[in-house]
């Protein structure tokens, strides 16, 4: 490294007086803290939001006086049994930003920052509503997409549905003003199918409204379970709110017969809702009842990394399958 005395991209962006907002990509896009990037970095913090033994960390960096300069880095780094980030990963990473950042070759630029084992690349609909929110963040236009996504959803006089674009959909979830929430609302059960699940697996990791997300549950006819699953996945992120706590129990407790689909949007995103030992239990028992050890390993793996979920997902492990 150019620098000996650089050892985390926190002092990297101090030192190039760099604006940056830091991301998680893994289970959903989830913000973290800038100060809590270094914390992070040299193990005094564990990872807030573990996913397969890694973090998928994604920086979006902008200089106020240049805005011709900013970049989107994309890192996945491996975690210990505590979800402490192993240094070796993010040591390799920091020499490749470095190195980036000192060559004129762009094809070298292009090698050194994505052709590696640490490079990861999220899937379409997580793209789209990172890239739209990167493009919130940097001041930048909106894509062709998002007028033709607006009038669709926004207006009285809907367009081919065909014409929106995931781009375009994840730039609108971003920007919805309560007045646009009101109105999806009440034209939800109108909209072509394929327009209703984009729309909401981009929630998924757009929305933080409770009350948005307790609408959602009132208004959209579950007619199978495709739509069943993504819903879940589009309030997730507001699953501690009680009234959505409440429905996710009410899920796994009473419904008998539910899709994998449904049981993995529940064990994957909703997990904040799982701070009960019945629940996790009954989450468990169903899962045996449709999927196979493997995944259920997996599974348990993954919510057992969650802190608070740990105590849960061991008790229900041990209470035997009828």
């Amino acid at each position: 490294m150019s620098n000996p005395n650089i050892t985390t991209f926190s002092e990297l962006y101090q030192l190039a007086q760099t604006h940056i907002e830091v991301f998680d990509l893994g289970r959903q896009l989830q913000q973290i803290d800038c100060d809590d990037l270094y914390k992070i970095e040299v193990g005094e913090l564990p990872y807030p939001y573990p996913y397969k033994e890694s973090a998928h960390i994604a920086i979006i960096t902008w200089h106020p006086d240049h805005p011709e300069r900013h970049s989107i880095w994309m890192f996945k780094w491996s975690l210990d049994e505590r979800n402490v980030v192993q240094i070796s990963a993010q040591q390799n990473c920091l020499e490749r930003v470095v190195k980036s950042l000192t060559t004129t070759d762009e094809d070298e630029r292009r090698r050194l920052l994505q052709d590696h084992p640490f490079h990861f690349k999220p899937n379409e609909i997580m793209q789209s509503c990172f890239h739209a929110k990167a493009s919130l963040i940097l001041n930048q236009s909106a894509s062709k997409f998002y007028e033709p996504t607006k009038q669709y959803f926004l207006s009285d006089t809907q367009t081919n549905w065909q014409e929106i674009g995931i781009q375009g959909v994840g730039e609108m979830a971003w920007r919805l003003q309560d007045t646009d929430k009101k109105h999806i609302i009440e034209h939800f059960n109108e909209y072509a199918k394929p327009a209703q699940l984009c729309f909401l697996a981009c929630l998924e990791h757009t929305n933080d409204d409770p009350v948005f997300s307790q609408q959602l549950i009132e208004t959209v006819q579950l007619d199978e379970f495709e739509l069943f699953s993504h819903l879940i996945r589009a309030v997730s992120k507001t699953a501690r709110n009680p009234f959505i706590t409440n429905w996710i129990h009410k899920i796994v407790n009473e419904h008998n017969e539910l899709h994998i689909e449904c049981l993995l949007a529940i064990s994957t995103r909703a997990y904040l809702a799982l701070e009960d030992d019945i629940v996790m239990i009954n989450l468990f028992h169903k899962l045996a009842q449709i999927s196979n050890v493997e995944t259920i390993d997996i599974i348990a793996k993954d919510l057992a990394r969650i802190e608070p979920l740990r105590k849960y997902v061991v008790k229900a492990l041990r209470v035997p399958i009828n």
